[in-house]
């Protein structure tokens, strides 16, 4: 099994002189301590049984499994560095449209300020619109991104679609 998405294969052991020479088998130790010290013994106990029988791919259990899933963690990598890229982005947008509101409110805040308008008056004048930005935003985005996770049900492994927590 090379995939960890992949349908588990009945196994059958048979014997290693029943295989014969030109069979493909697969050996796995279970060890205590460091597996990859044990790997010359393993080779010359190989070597013992057959001389002929060339031992190559040793590599530890841990080894085998970040090789399996090597193109999910990498695929959540570049999903984690574009969701960074389109929260920054998104970050910016909202900043320049309230900045933007602000600028052109600029007589509408000081003829508020003259008339007695306090600080905390002005900024919610301000942050008010950026509430609701941020709310319309999350309304329209939050179901989109639970969809999505719906369609990427294969990627997940012991991980329920829509897990907020996660």
């Amino acid at each position: 099994m090379d995939d960890l998405g992949d349908e588990f294969r009945p196994i059958v052991y048979r014997p290693y002189a029943q295989i014969g020479p030109a069979g493909h088998m697969t050996v796995q130790l279970r060890t205590t301590g460091d597996p990859l010290s044990y790997a010359n013994l393993a080779r010359n106990t190989v070597a013992e049984v057959d001389p002929n029988a060339a031992v190559g791919g040793l590599k530890t259990l841990d080894a085998h499994i970040d090789q399996a899933i090597s193109r999910e963690i990498t695929l959540a990598r570049l999903s984690g560095i574009f969701a960074g890229l389109a929260l920054a982005t998104a970050c910016m947008g909202l900043y320049a449209t309230v900045a933007f509101q602000v600028t052109q409110r600029t007589n509408e805040i000081g003829l508020r300020v003259a008339l007695g308008a306090t600080r905390r008056d002005v900024i919610w004048l301000t942050s008010r619109r950026v509430f609701a930005l941020t709310a319309m935003g999350m309304a329209i985005g939050v179901p989109i991104a639970l969809a999505i996770v719906r369609l990427t049900r294969s990627f997940l492994f012991g991980i329920q679609p829509g897990d907020i927590t996660t």
